[in-house]
């Protein structure tokens, strides 16, 4: 778990890092390079979800020896399905990282949204649920490395 002290009346304890797979994680169904250390170093202290509809048929190829649960979820209605499965973990315990239209709902309902806008771009949707937007998903990913980041974005 990691602690964040937005502010002296509010304190977030995630647990749960939910990632979207293409276009966040991953481009043309490649990992990123950094990643994969990236995600064996924040297994240390949350629990790594990667959820796809894994157009491109290589999400366990890529992550499936990496310590993290892989959710393939039917195409059609991705946007509800990915926000019921963060429903599910815990909303509250739980931080977001997608790019795409169907990210909108969980990146909005999180505790902590936020927006890549990489190779494939963002939609505007993903954007405007987001509570943070990054240009890279190393940097997405060192925020839970470095929490004071996030604080320093999100306090009011």
């Amino acid at each position: 778990m990691i602690e964040i002290e937005i502010s002296k009346k509010k304190r977030l304890q995630i647990s749960c890092l939910v990632l979207d797979y293409n276009g966040t994680i991953a481009c043309d169904g490649v990992l990123f390079g950094g990643v994969d250390n990236l995600i064996r170093k924040l297994s240390e202290n949350l629990e790594i979800h990667v959820l796809t509809a894994d157009t491109q048929g290589s999400v366990v190829a890529q992550v499936g020896h990496l310590p993290c649960i892989v959710h393939k979820i039917p195409e059609g209605s991705e946007d509800l399905s990915k926000n019921e499965y963060v429903r599910n973990l815990g909303s509250s315990k739980t931080a977001c990282i997608g790019n795409g239209r169907n990210d909108r709902l969980m990146l909005r309902d999180s505790a902590i949204g936020i927006a890549v806008i990489g190779k494939e771009g963002a939609s505007r949707d993903a954007l405007e649920g987001a509570d943070i937007i990054v240009t890279s998903i190393i940097d997405a990913l060192e925020l839970f490395l470095n929490p004071l980041r996030l604080k320093a974005t999100v306090r009011v």
